[in-house]
């Protein structure tokens, strides 16, 4: 990553990144690469739905033994953010926890 030149880096975002494993459908709403890293992943719910249970979504995702991250780039994932339009969290990933 060029951390003195940023705007020489490669962004992209993915949208609605469904991971298909033998036992279970995870859909991840949004995630920031960089440099074809995936380094943040962005959970979207309506007004209805705490941020809180986004973050619980993270962390079923990342406990799930067939989650399919432990074998992926998404063990790379460095910040989880999660919003409701009106309250926005975010914090870091535990490799520990995310490699099962």
């Amino acid at each position: 990553m060029n951390i003195t030149d940023w705007c020489k880096n490669d962004f992209e975002v993915i949208s609605q990144l469904r991971i298909n494993t033998r036992n279970s459908f995870q859909r991840y709403d949004v995630i920031l690469l960089i440099n074809g890293i995936p380094c943040a992943q962005v959970e979207l719910k309506t007004l209805t739905i705490s941020p809180r249970r986004a973050m619980q979504q993270i962390v079923d995702y990342k406990t799930d033994p067939s989650n399919g991250c432990t074998n992926s780039l998404l063990c790379f994932m460095q910040l989880f953010i999660v919003s409701n339009r009106t309250n926005t969290y975010y914090f870091a990933n535990n490799n520990t926890t995310w490699r099962g």
